[in-house]
């Protein structure tokens, strides 16, 4: 089976996850007790409630901001991940940002949410409360572990042999992006430009994302909250191999590819 190999820069990043891992399991119970003062749920404004927002996109708010009246020039980008202090002041600089102007057919360019923060911190509570009781165990987690199994392009559903993809699998397939139409209102996969496309990889919001026929195909990171985290299979189909090689690499625990002849691949 081929599988791309990793950059130095690539496999340092891996070192630093893995190291990042053990950390959070020798410091899981002091990480509790701190949680247990923040009260991120009653502040008005939490790094916690940011519903959606890379960085790179919270750069671009800023600058948009001052083309109109900033109630606050001065935060930084660090100050927006500081839940301690001028909650006042973020909160109603997330207000201004939720409202700036956006082409037809583009998200919001910010959400921040009391609601999310409320529903974030009880999941961090919790995690945390897990691993501090089993914090050697490299998943910790009481969700069933899922996977994102992945149909290669030219293999159909039908063609593969019962009990191949597990009872209660969601399809994924609209967090699938492609700049081809035509292929997209085929299998069900989203449209996005190539250049947007193009963009999102850069900024690396994408899980994968490779040309291959002619076209930008790229995977959303949006399976991992809405799937996997939640002890749910997710399913894609009709993906370029370019791509499955990066999903490989980025997800490997994760991914399931199915075999032409419509078994697992281990």
């Amino acid at each position: 089976m081929h599988s791309a190999p990793y950059t130095a820069m690539g496999q340092a990043h891996r070192e630093c996850l893995a190291r990042y891992g053990e950390l959070v399991g020798r410091t899981a119970e002091s990480l509790r007790q701190d949680s247990l003062v923040l009260d991120a749920a009653q502040a008005p404004y939490s790094p916690l409630g940011v519903v959606y927002g890379f960085s790179a996109d919270l750069f671009a708010n800023m600058v948009l901001n001052t083309l109109g009246s900033p109630s606050a020039r001065d935060l930084s980008l660090e100050d927006l991940f500081n839940g301690r202090e001028r909650l006042e002041e973020k909160r109603t600089q997330a207000n201004e940002w939720e409202r700036l102007p956006k082409r037809e057919g583009e998200p919001d360019a910010f959400e921040h949410s009391t609601g999310w923060t409320a529903q974030m911190y009880a999941r961090l509570a919790e995690a945390l409360e897990v691993r501090a009781a089993r914090p050697a165990e490299a998943i910790a987690s009481t969700v069933r572990k899922a996977r994102i199994y992945v149909v290669p392009r030219g293999v159909t559903i039908d063609s593969l042999s019962d009990g191949t993809l597990p009872a209660g699998i969601v399809s994924a397939q609209e967090h699938c992006l492609t700049s081809d139409v035509t292929r997209a209102r085929a299998t069900g996969t989203t449209v996005l430009p190539a250049d947007r496309l193009i963009a999102d990889r850069a900024e690396g919001r994408l899980l994968a994302c490779a040309y291959s026929e002619g076209a930008w195909f790229g995977v959303s990171k949006i399976p991992l909250t809405l799937c996997t985290s939640q002890g749910k299979d997710a399913l894609m189909t009709d993906v370029p191999s370019a791509v499955i090689d990066v999903l490989r690499l980025v997800c490997p625990a994760l991914l399931v590819v199915i075999r032409e002849d419509g078994r697992p691949a281990t």
